[in-house]
């Protein structure tokens, strides 16, 4: 059997994630709040997602919630730092990982692969689930170093396609 969060943080998963209403995002955001500094690491990591809006399908349109990149990479830093494998699997599907944040992953479990091992034991929660589908769905490359960029270029901007008629034309 998997591992569980705990209930004020299934309880703001709830609010935040099942419900359609700026109120009970207001009032889930601050349950994953308390919980994150009450000492929960995964509950930063929730917190964080909370902060990277619509935009990167992290919370519904109809949320409300402030996008504000700055408290998601402080939540993301603080998910980190207590050691919750669900904050890096989202630092990695929404930005990738920081020099740092790398070095913390692999003093703390030693290998990407860990880290993917320690975060399928939420495999049976439904945003552990979520978070880790989120991860291979946006090909989050584990164990290269190079993960994901934050935006992509459009292909017509591309360095390889200085020449684009040069791969339609023989």
């Amino acid at each position: 059997m998997g591992k569980t969060f705990q209930p004020e943080v299934q309880k703001a998963i709830e609010l935040v994630w099942m419900k359609y209403d700026e109120e009970s995002s207001a009032a889930g955001q601050a349950l994953l709040r308390k919980a994150a500094c009450a000492g929960d690491a995964d509950a930063w990591a929730l917190l964080a997602r909370t902060y990277m809006g619509a935009e990167d399908l992290a919370v519904w349109e109809d949320s409300g919630l402030p996008v504000d990149e700055d408290e998601a990479d402080e939540c993301l830093k603080w998910s980190l730092l207590g050691g919750s494998p669900l904050g890096v699997i989202c630092a990695i599907e929404h930005r990738s990982l920081f020099p740092w944040e790398r070095a913390e992953l692999l003093s703390r479990w030693g290998s990407p692969q860990k880290v993917l091992e320690a975060a399928e034991v939420y495999a049976d929660e439904p945003m552990g689930a979520h978070l880790l589908g989120m991860c291979y769905a946006t090909g989050a490359a584990w164990g290269t170093g190079r993960m994901k960029p934050r935006r992509k270029r459009p292909v017509w901007l591309h360095p390889s396609w200085k020449r684009p008629w040069r791969r339609i034309l023989p």
